[in-house]
């Protein structure tokens, strides 16, 4: 039976509202999965949000084009279908639009990882390379948009198609308005061998730049161990948040291949899978939220309505630092009046201890300059006391530091984010581009707060300067 009134999962209403519903709650948690994209990326991969975002977009796009646009009642072993969705009544573009939205998320994914390969691979641009990225541009988005379009080359006549469609599932001679996609065993294997030729470029890409992104440290010894490590844990994590909504789409294509083969007709089992692959999103968008800590730790403040809590334990202590330290400030302009010496203390009489870099001599970045780049590097406070430390540099319009300040435990590191905007290579003079560390020893029993004053007292302050050496 192709429709029974009296099921909710065999029926067209009951189920375009089932359609609505999952695509009404993907469209908001994709919202809130955008949100977390663009406002809570970690800084160290925050190059790649507007890649990530892409891909988020066409995941976004698959679902709301099978739950709203589309809506489909799909009657296998036929071919056939009907349309409920705002193509109803146009049906002879589902196909196409069904093949691009799939083809289409799978090569986003494609040029997030080309772009992560490129960045950990410039070093080696030329204009030979500019030319190959042009052309394998071109050619992607070229071939995403034309090869979906062999799914509309061997619509059958209508009138025909019905009648062939019928011998097989006879219940759809009380179907109105079916759409025949395709009846003659030939079409069908060109229309299959052109779409697995599309899902194998797809995979072939994505295996190749996933490779030189984990090879990366082989190309080059210009690249800090540290990004490195960084790319590959941002890889692993996008590569699992893909893999596991892709591996629901399994079942629903091999039960398709085998009512086909075996000629079966199980309506509301068909319909149920369908809506498994109308979730890709969902899936793939709770997964990501699950994968990546940064965005985790935002749906536990959202849930637990940390945040909230935070911002207003946060005002009530900036209130009570304010009183403190204009009650400490008093006590010292008195204390320094009477005794101008007491105002340093005895930690900041000592000499600061050693600190660790690494990168220990220089930090490298490597064309092309026609985006803005980062580079991360960690510093260890190897002392005994604690200690502040400070971070310039000789161009602030070019370059800057993240965070640009901070306070240290003994033994404790910071990671810093060194970044390079963008800027005319050859034409600017680079051979003074350096960051200088400076540190000192905080004095005994102060805050874990940073204060820029330390450096302008008498105690004793050292530096370490890091030149900037930009690769052609």
């Amino acid at each position: 039976m192709c429709y029974d009134s009296t099921s909710i999962l065999n029926s067209p209403k009951p189920v375009k509202i089932i359609f609505w519903i999952i695509t009404i709650l993907s469209i908001l948690i994709h919202i809130f999965g955008a949100f977390c994209i663009l406002r809570k990326t970690p800084k160290s991969v925050k190059s790649v949000r507007y890649w990530l975002f892409n891909f988020h977009l066409w995941s976004l796009f698959l679902d709301v084009t099978l739950g709203f646009v589309i809506t489909p009642f799909l009657f296998l072993p036929t071919l056939t279908f009907r349309a409920y969705g705002f193509l109803e009544g146009y049906e002879q573009f589902v196909p196409y639009f069904a093949v691009l939205t799939f083809a289409g998320t799978g090569f986003s994914l494609v040029l997030l990882l080309e772009n992560r390969h490129h960045s950990l691979t410039m070093w080696e641009v030329t204009t030979t390379r500019k030319i190959c990225r042009a052309i394998f541009y071109t050619f992607n988005i070229v071939f995403l948009f034309l090869f979906p379009l062999i799914t509309t080359l061997y619509v059958p006549n209508q009138k025909i198609g019905r009648e062939e469609a019928i011998k097989v599932l006879p219940c759809l001679s009380e179907v109105p308005d079916i759409f025949i996609i395709v009846t003659d065993l030939n079409a069908i294997f060109i229309i299959l061998t052109v779409l697995m030729i599309g899902l194998f470029l797809v995979i072939f890409q994505c295996i190749f730049f996933a490779w030189s992104i984990f090879k990366a440290s082989d190309f080059s010894e210009n690249i800090s161990k540290l990004t490195i490590a960084l790319q590959r844990k941002f890889l692993i994590s996008i590569l699992i948040q893909k893999s596991i909504p892709s591996s629901s789409l399994v079942p629903p294509v091999f039960y398709a291949v085998f009512c086909v083969y075996n000629n079966i007709h199980w309506q509301k089992l068909t319909n149920i899978l369908i809506f498994v692959v109308t979730s890709h999103g969902i899936i793939g968008s709770v997964a990501m939220l699950c994968i990546h800590k940064s965005y985790t730790n935002t749906v536990i403040d959202l849930i637990l309505c940390r945040r909230i809590k935070q911002t207003l334990l946060e005002s009530e202590q900036s209130k009570i630092t304010r009183v403190l330290n204009n009650n400490n400030n008093n006590i010292i302009a008195r204390r320094t009046h009477s005794n101008p010496t007491h105002s340093s203390t005895m930690a900041q009489s000592v000499p600061p201890g050693d600190i660790q870099t690494q990168p220990n001599a220089k930090i490298v970045f490597n064309a092309p300059y026609d985006d803005k780049h980062t580079y991360h590097i960690k510093v260890i406070n190897s002392s005994a006391r604690r200690i502040g430390y400070g971070i310039k540099t000789t161009n602030m319009k070019r370059l800057g530091v993240d965070p640009p300040c901070g306070v240290l435990d003994p033994k404790e590191a910071v990671l810093l984010a060194v970044s390079c905007d963008a800027f005319a290579y050859g034409q600017e003079d680079t051979n003074n581009d350096r960051i200088t560390v400076e540190w000192t020893n905080t004095p005994d029993g102060a805050a874990k707060q940073f204060r820029r004053e330390w450096f302008q007292g008498d105690g004793m302050v050292r530096r370490k300067n890091l030149p900037i050496e930009y690769n052609p």
